[in-house]
């Protein structure tokens, strides 16, 4: 007979569990837990690769050579962001956009404060569009940049890269080149109106129509620049709640920077030399680390994680400064041209590669196959525990109610089937209570929020202190309901 189908295999087993549930709880903690830091070793990932054929990465001739011209765009957006006192400068951005022959367009959106009614927040997003020669208008990829008035050499760039892209007539999508105004605030209100996503709570964010539009968005890449020289691109992958783009376009950037000479960098910190030995071995456990505490965060590493919302892959690269050789805008404008070709070649979405991978390295990865064993072991002294607690109480029961043996001998009557356990009518106020604590704190924020006055307290108090009262009175119910 099975295991489980036997009786006295199915006593034994259930004994087992029951009597030494703490100690498998531990071992199977503890054992996924070792599992878990030996896949950074270099023996327990596996190298990255191109799924998709179609990309082609570095396989045409990088022609971008109007490294002076970003200087002069540099040179002018400096000028005006001073005339315009701290502000974008949208009216120079339309000029210039106009000027190399992209359609341009602006969006306004507007932050009413959810809890401090009197401050508002005005902004304008400026996007321009090089329309294909070669096909209609169905797909798209994006250029991005925050305006910072420390990222003026990215916009530079951006601009420089226009005039390049404008003068070649291979492009199969639509480019967009998109300048947010205040950072993460600006790419959800564009987004938003270009999907047609508009939020039910219109009063707190406002966003303008569009008044023009390109393709489907396939692709896009975030670029935050600081300087005319780097010394590498960290490329940040992470989106909103932890989410994150096709490992090929990770891939893609970190194939083609070093025909550039260009380094790329994982939160930071570049790949260690020595990868075999214990060195490197600490170095990889630490960048997959920093990779889950910033999924664990929910926030987006740059402005690309809200494209993520819509089903479209995105990365930032950013210019890190640092000791070594630097590289100036040709280096970096090829770079971009370069991954702006391969997406050029895409016949469909990004599907070939892995949506859940962990990265040790720029040029390793852990697939969700392989931490998927780890995290079992890790989750499974919950299963054991509620495994062995069922087992006592089922054990209790049996003890001291004698409709256990008449179960067994075929006695039972409906009306013993239907009685409700006195170990079960326990739990029922906990379960209950636990919702309307839920409830509570769900709702709790709009009510004060909209009766400020009632307490005689500011917005960011009441939320502070009512939360607080909601988790002390939750943290001592099982106490008091014991009694």
């Amino acid at each position: 007979m099975g295991l489980l189908s036997n009786p006295k295999s199915r006593e034994k087993l259930t004994s087992a569990v029951s009597k030494h549930s703490n100690t498998l709880s531990c071992l199977c903690y503890f054992g996924g837990f070792i599992w878990f830091l030996a896949l950074a070793n270099i023996n327990m990932n596996a190298g990255t690769y191109i799924s998709e054929n179609a990309l082609l990465p570095g396989l045409v001739q990088p022609e971008f050579n109007l490294q002076s011209d970003a200087s002069r765009f540099l040179n002018e957006a400096t000028n005006a962001a001073t005339n315009s006192r701290n502000l974008m400068p949208v009216l120079w951005l339309k000029e210039k956009f106009t000027e190399l022959g992209l359609d341009v367009y602006s969006q306004n959106f507007t932050l009413h404060h959810p809890i401090d009614k009197v401050q508002h927040v005005h902004g304008e997003n400026v996007y321009a569009i090089l329309r294909t020669s070669r096909a209609a208008s169905n797909e798209a990829v994006v250029l991005s940049l925050p305006y910072q008035r420390s990222s003026l050499p990215g916009v530079a760039l951006a601009l420089a890269l226009a005039k390049s892209f404008r003068r070649r007539d291979y492009w199969a999508k639509d480019i967009i080149f998109l300048i947010t105004d205040h950072g993460q605030l600006g790419i959800q209100a564009w987004l938003d109106s270009y999907h047609h996503h508009y939020s039910a709570h219109e009063s707190v964010l406002y966003v303008g129509e569009l008044k023009g539009r390109a393709g489907s968005i396939q692709a896009a890449i975030n670029l935050e620049v600081f300087s005319e020289k780097i010394t590498a691109f960290d490329v940040r992958p992470e989106g909103l709640n932890g989410q994150l783009p096709n490992l090929d376009l990770v891939n893609l950037a970190v194939k083609l920077s070093p025909r550039e000479g260009l380094a790329t960098t994982l939160h930071g910190k570049a790949n260690h030399r020595a990868a075999h030995s214990f060195d490197g071995y600490k170095h990889s456990l630490s960048v997959m680390a920093s990779m889950m505490l910033t999924q664990a965060t929910g926030r987006p590493s740059g402005n690309h994680g809200f494209f993520h919302r819509y089903n479209i892959e995105a990365i930032s690269l950013v210019g890190v400064q640092g000791r070594g050789t630097t590289y100036g805008f040709k280096q970096m404008g090829r770079l971009l041209e370069g991954m702006f070709r391969s997406l050029n070649n895409l016949l469909e979405r990004f599907h070939q590669s892995f949506f859940f991978y962990l990265l040790p390295t720029t040029n390793r990865y852990v697939s969700i196959g392989m931490y998927m064993g780890p995290f079992g072991l890790i989750a499974a002294p919950a299963l054991i525990k509620v495994l062995a607690l069922w087992i006592k109480l089922s054990a209790d029961e049996c003890a001291s109610d004698t409709g256990c043996q008449e179960s067994a001998t075929g006695g039972s009557t409906a009306q013993d089937i239907t009685k409700i356990p006195a170990s079960l009518s326990s739990l029922i106020p906990l379960f209950l209570m636990s919702h309307l604590f839920g409830l509570a704190i769900y709702t709790m924020p709009n009510w004060q929020l909209w009766h400020p006055l009632y307490l005689n307290m500011a917005p960011p108090e009441m939320l502070v202190y009512g939360g607080l009262a909601v988790f002390s009175v939750g943290l001592f119910f099982p106490r008091l309901a014991g009694r």
